[in-house]
């Protein structure tokens, strides 16, 4: 990962709300969140969470699976080991 890499992934993470919803869906492991699932938790309007979730995809630290019935969005697969461990300290203090 370039040291550019990180000045994108570090600028998606330094908007408060898209930490919580990323540190949201990280927590929740292989289950994913469902949108609804993250304006009932941070109380964000769906227009406001669906502009910080395309921030977090484009960086590539969350991805985004449609079924049939409904989306849900995952911790992507390829996250640094330290961006995870940031995010989890982070929780401890």
């Amino acid at each position: 990962m370039t040291i550019m890499k990180f000045c994108t992934v570090f600028e998606a993470l330094g908007c408060e709300i898209r930490l919580k919803v990323f540190d949201f869906i990280m927590q929740a492991g292989e289950d994913g969140v469902a949108p609804k699932e993250i304006v009932e938790q941070f109380g964000v309007d769906s227009g406001t969470l669906q502009f910080h979730l395309k921030k977090l995809i484009k960086v590539n630290l969350v991805s985004k699976k449609n079924t049939r019935r409904n989306r849900r969005y995952y911790c992507a697969s390829n996250i640094p080991a330290v961006f995870q461990q940031l995010v989890l300290q982070s929780d401890a203090t």
